[in-house]
């Protein structure tokens, strides 16, 4: 879905459950569960694919944007890989009155105020370990020189969408630490 990152909801990528993960996994198969016309919209701008293969659209479900839907509804950030998108202001904007409701992720009681911390994924047979507890702030740092570990510049790629930190587009981020 273009324009969005939503939590990883299985631990494939990570090792763990992204806090917030089996909620928005569980949000959109709700929202879909209503639809009775579903559309997909292509955006010239961003390819057809990603690097892993996956289409890449925007969602419709009833007219509805779902891709916005979802980062208005607090379960999701709005993310920004290489250039700007078609819905891309409404999306920031859905993400800004989201954080401002205190909406889903951005509510300072979901996983106890760390957006990272893992959980337990009940489907899987992989172990899940918790990711350190320490937090970052998006703004506070922007460049690979400025990160101090792996953890670190994941957060930064994946959570504030500091595209430029994964240069070669291969998802690693500062390749000087995290290999």
């Amino acid at each position: 879905m273009i324009g969005l990152d939503a939590p990883e909801s299985n631990t494939s990528r990570y090792g763990y459950v992204e806090c917030f993960g089996k909620e928005a996994s569980d949000h959109l198969k709700t929202l879909l569960k209503d639809a009775k016309e579903v559309t997909i919209e292509k955006d010239p701008t961003q390819g057809e694919t990603d690097k892993y293969g996956r289409t890449l659209a925007y969602v419709f479900f009833n007219g509805i944007n779902m891709n916005t839907q979802m980062i208005l509804d607090g379960y999701a950030f709005e993310y920004t890989y290489s250039k700007a998108y078609k819905y891309q202001k409404q999306n920031k904007d859905a993400e800004m009155t989201a954080k401002n409701a205190n909406l889903g992720l951005w509510s300072p009681t979901a996983c106890a105020g760390d957006r990272k911390k893992g959980t337990e994924d009940a489907d899987t047979t992989t172990p899940v370990t918790n990711p350190p507890t320490r937090s970052y702030d998006c703004g506070s740092k922007t460049y690979c020189t400025e990160m101090t570990t792996c953890e670190e510049a994941r957060y930064y790629l994946n959570s504030c969408g500091l595209s430029r930190l994964d240069a070669d587009k291969d998802g690693v981020p500062c390749e000087s630490i995290c290999n």
